[in-house]
C-alpha cells in the first residue's frame, strides 16, 4: 500500500539504491528488534511498562518486514520483463531460507538466529547496490560483522551462560538455565526446583502412596511444557513408588511386559517400567537434544539408561517409528506428551497433533500383542472434561475401524485427583478387557484411592 499510494518516493532510476537502503535498513531493524526485546524487562507485575515493551517490540517487528516487504514489492513490480525469473528466485529464496534455518538453529541459539537474518539482509544490500558504492561496502562489512556476532553470542549462550538471551518468560524473570539447547522442534532449557531432596508428587499419584524423597531437573520445552529426569541409581527397588502414579497403571495389569513409550521426554516413563520390572522397555522421543541430554550430558544423574541390557532409544516421531515397524508390544505408553505451547504457536502439527487422529490409534492398537494395553493419560478438567472426553471418543473410533463390535468393553478409564485440575488415564485394548482385569482394575483403585 505505501508503494502504491506514493510511487513518487521510489523513482525508477534510483531502484538500485532504494532496494539497497530498504535491505539494509532490514538488516539493522530484524536483529535489533530481538535484542531490545529479550534485554525489556517483561514483568507482568509492572503493567504499564510490560505494555510500552510489548509496544516497542511490535513497532520494531513491524518496521523490519515492511523495509522487506518493500523490496519484495519492488522487485516484482518495477521489473515486469523478468517477472518469471525473479518470482522463481524469490520461491527458490524462500526455500532455501527454511533450509539455512533447519540447518543453523542449534549450532545457533534463537537469539543469534535473528543477528544472522541480519547478516543475509546485508549480503541482498550487497548484492542490489552498485559495486563500490556505499551501501555495497556497508552491505558486505555488515554481512561479516553480523554473522560473526552470530557466532560468538551463541557461543557465549552456550558454553559461558552469557550473552543476548531470553531472560523473560509468560510475564515474570526465567533466570539463567544450568543448559539451553536449540533446534527447529523447539527450545529447551535444563532446571533444578532445588538442591534438597523433594517428596514425589504429580496429580496422578496416590494419596496412599510412600513418601519418596527424590532429585529431579526440569527439562522445559518453550518454556511452558516439563518433563523431568528424575536421579536413577540403577536399582529398581529405589524407584517403586511410581507404581502408585496413575500414569503408569498399566502395568499392573501386564506383568513382564515388552513396552513402547512414545514420547520419552526426560526418561521417567522408562524409568517406571524398570520399577515394575518390566522385560524391555525402548523410549521414542522426537528432539534429538532430549535423548542427547537424558542419555549424554545428564547421563550420570539419570544412571546411563540407554546403556541398561533391557532398555534402548529412538529419536522418531512416535507415529511414523510406529507405523514403519513390524514389532508389537504389551504395553504403549502415551502420557501427557502434547505440548500447549508449541501448539499455541503453530509448532508441531505435523508431528506431536497427529498422534490424537483415528488414524494414529488404529495403528498403535494393531502394534499390540495379544491382550496388549494401550495407555493414554491426559488431564481430567472442566465440565464436561473436554480432553478425557475426546480421548474416549478416539479410543471408540478407532476400535470400530478395527471391526470391534462392542468398544465399551476394550476401554477403561481411571481418574485421580478432584477439584479443576486432575488426572486420568484411558486403557484401551483390541482385546476384551477380562472379568479379572476388571476386578483388578477395581481393587487397584480402591487400594490406591
Amino acid at each position: 500500500m505505501l508503494i502504491y499510494c506514493r510511487p513518487g518516493r521510489f523513482p525508477q532510476e534510483r531502484i538500485a539504491s532504494i532496494l539497497a537502503n530498504y535491505s539494509l535498513l532490514f538488516a539493522v531493524l530484524a536483529p535489533l528488534s530481538t535484542v531490545v526485546h529479550v534485554l525489556m524487562p517483561l514483568q507482568m507485575s509492572e503493567r504499564i511498562v510490560y505494555a510500552l515493551c510489548i509496544l516497542v517490540t511490535c513497532i520494531l517487528l513491524c518496521a523490519s518486514v515492511i523495509c522487506a516487504g518493500i523490496c519484495t514489492c519492488l522487485v516484482l513490480t518495477r521489473f515486469p520483463e523478468r517477472t518469471g525469473r525473479l518470482y522463481a528466485a524469490d520461491l527458490a529464496g524462500a526455500a532455501l531460507g527454511c533450509y539455512i534455518f533447519v540447518l543453523t538453529l542449534g549450532p545457533l541459539d534463537g537469539v543469534s538466529e535473528t543477528v544472522l537474518v541480519g547478516a543475509i539482509g546485508c549480503l541482498a544490500a550487497w548484492f542490489f547496490a552498485a559495486k563500490g558504492s556505499p551501501p555495497s561496502k556497508w552491505g558486505a562489512s555488515g554481512a561479516v560483522a553480523l554473522s560473526a556476532l552470530a557466532i560468538l553470542n551463541s557461543y557465549c549462550v552456550g558454553s559461558l551462560n552469557s550473552g543476548l538471551r531470553i531472560n523473560y518468560m509468560h510475564g515474570a524473570y526465567a533466570g539463567i538455565p544450568m543448559l539451553e539447547r536449540w533446534s527447529p522442534i523447539g527450545r529447551i532449557t535444563v532446571s533444578k526446583d532445588s538442591d534438597q531432596l523433594l517428596a514425589y508428587k504429580t496429580l496422578g499419584y496416590s494419596q496412599v502412596g510412600p513418601t519418596a524423597l527424590v532429585r529431579g531437573l526440569n527439562i522445559d520445552i518453550d518454556g511452558s511444557a516439563r518433563t523431568v529426569m528424575l536421579e536413577y541409581g540403577g536399582k529398581p527397588d529405589d524407584v517403586r513408588f511410581l507404581q502408585y502414579d496413575l500414569v503408569y497403571f498399566a502395568h499392573h495389569l501386564r506383568k513382564n511386559a515388552d513396552v513402547l513409550v512414545i514420547g520419552s521426554g526426560g526418561g521417567k516413563d522408562v524409568v517406571a517400567a524398570l520399577a515394575f520390572d518390566q522385560a524391555k522397555v525402548k523410549g521414542v522421543e522426537l528432539n534429538p537434544n532430549t535423548l542427547n541430554i537424558v542419555n549424554k550430558t545428564y547421563a550420570d544423574f539419570t544412571g546411563h539408561l540407554n546403556e541398561i541390557k533391557n532398555v534402548s532409544f529412538v529419536n522418531d516421531e512416535g507415529r511414523h517409528f510406529v507405523s514403519t515397524s513390524n514389532d508389537k508390544y504389551d504395553i504403549i505408553l502415551m502420557s501427557l506428551i502434547d505440548t500447549w505451547a508449541a501448539t499455541s504457536s503453530g509448532a508441531f502439527i505435523l508431528s506431536e497433533n497427529c498422534l490424537y487422529t483415528v488414524e494414529a490409534w488404529t495403528d498403535f492398537l494393531k502394534h499390540l500383542k495379544p491382550k496388549g494395553i494401550y495407555t493414554v493419560s491426559r488431564w481430567y478438567r472442566g465440565d464436561p472434561p473436554a480432553e478425557m472426553l475426546r480421548t474416549v471418543s478416539l479410543a471408540g473410533a478407532a476400535l470400530k475401524a478395527l471391526h470391534v463390535e462392542k468398544p465399551e468393553r476394550h476401554i477403561i478409564l481411571v481418574k485421580n485427583g478432584h477439584g479443576p485440575i486432575a488426572t486420568g488415564t484411558l486403557l484401551v485394548s483390541p482385546d476384551e478387557f477380562s472379568d479379572d482385569d476388571v476386578k483388578h482394575v477395581k481393587e487397584l483403585c480402591e487400594k490406591m484411592k
